[in-house]
């Protein structure tokens, strides 16, 4: 016998840094996509969880940890701006870190039955009316 799980799912609004709408990165697909699936009739039936930041210290196990701290403080090089292609704005760098710490609360979540102890701050519980309000 086989059991149906609801579908989880994780967003912030912060995953939609404001950059101007004509930056060739599509920045807006992550508003969009939310927008498009929340009308979907399973929708209703998803576990829909709060994307939770990552922190400095986690960030920093995938990456330099005085790149990390740089990125937080919003102390990047005009090079390392210029690189990454997005512009260091407080909303760009929140998009950062949540989007690194819903990417990886499925796999904490999974591994820990809840993701609590690996991953502080990891939402068990579903969040229905996530940030609906800026979605569009």
């Amino acid at each position: 016998m086989s059991v149906s799980l609801p579908l989880p799912l994780v967003y912030a609004s912060t995953y939609q840094a404001s950059i101007p709408s004509d930056h060739r990165f599509p920045m807006g697909k992550y508003g969009t996509v939310y927008a498009l699936i929340s009308q979907r009739p399973w929708f209703a039936e998803a576990s829909l969880h709060q994307a939770i930041p990552a922190t400095v210290q986690q960030a920093s196990l995938a990456h330099d940890p005085d790149y990390v701290q740089r990125v937080a403080d919003g102390e990047l090089t005009p090079g390392e701006v210029r690189v990454i292609g997005l512009p260091q704005k407080q909303t760009v760098r929140e998009r950062s870190f949540a989007s690194a710490g819903g990417a990886c609360w499925p796999a904490a979540s999974r591994c820990n039955r809840g993701g609590r102890d690996r991953w502080p701050g990891a939402r068990t519980t579903p969040v229905r009316a996530v940030d609906a309000g800026s979605a569009s």
